[in-house]
């Protein structure tokens, strides 16, 4: 099965026509609907690739058969490159901590779509998965960064659940991402490092550095955890973090969307 399909541009004529049927006049419109980026539709109507999920939502919303309208986005043979699958694996660092396991998964096929999209196509540095206890934050993120892994150049998960200082997880991921060449707690060194490399780190039970009675703030000990989530969030690199929490830093609140 492809990863990525487009409309057939014999078909677009009859995209077109569902868009005005299903109450959709502007790209705007439909993106408010599927809570993709507006990138993601103009690629999608202009027939260009999207990821197979996220091109299946759009047509489920357009009460289209995507079977009808679609292409598979196959790389044509004269342009792919000769590559040693195993080696590329082999140079991959991933540490997945205590990441749970993922091999009974019930199906969220539309939250997986919108995430990847997020993430793949929209290239989003920061993504949170907030909600209440007991509904599927950790293994939603654990699912979405075993689909995604092969995108990146290295993965890291780590819980927060024992609340570990801000010393402790900055020197955990400066090691991480400098193959162990850099074992102190320098945040600078973290920017640089990020720059370099397509890194994937997910950050499990940010709620544990939070106060728990004062909304969104950091415990007292915690409070450099904002200056990392701004970093993240605000400065140009290319890696992305996940986050899962139960509750939301108030920093969010400001950051939310600025890198989409």
């Amino acid at each position: 099965m492809p990863r990525s399909l487009r409309v057939n541009h014999q078909r677009i004529k009859y995209v077109k026509i569902a868009l005005s049927e299903n109450g959709y006049p502007t790209q705007k419109s439909l993106a408010y609907e599927t809570g993709l980026s507006i990138d993601t539709i103009s690629r999608f109507l202009n027939c260009k690739p999207v990821l197979y999920g996220t091109f299946e939502e759009i047509c489920r919303k357009l009460n289209l058969d995507w079977r009808e309208i679609s292409t598979p986005d196959f790389e044509p043979s004269s342009l792919k490159k000769s590559i040693n699958t195993q080696e590329l694996k082999r140079n991959k660092y991933q540490d997945w901590g205590t990441a749970v396991d993922v091999s009974v998964f019930y199906d969220r096929t539309q939250e997986m779509a919108l995430l990847e999209s997020w993430i793949l196509q929209d290239r989003c540095r920061l993504l949170t998965v907030f909600g209440r206890g007991g509904v599927g934050k950790t293994i939603l993120a654990a699912k979405l960064a075993k689909q995604i892994q092969d995108e990146f150049d290295s993965v890291i998960w780590r819980s927060l659940r024992q609340a570990p200082s801000f010393d402790e997880i900055i020197t955990d991921l400066v090691s991480f991402v400098s193959n162990h060449q850099e074992p102190k707690p320098d945040i600078n060194k973290l920017i640089y490092y990020l720059r370099t490399s397509r890194c994937l780190i997910i950050l499990d039970n940010l709620e544990t550095v939070l106060d728990v009675g004062h909304t969104g703030k950091y415990r007292s000990d915690y409070q450099e955890y904002t200056e990392l989530i701004r970093i993240i969030a605000e400065v140009e690199h290319k890696i992305c973090v996940i986050l899962t929490t139960r509750e939301k830093a108030v920093e969010m609140n400001f950051l939310e969307g600025a890198n989409r």
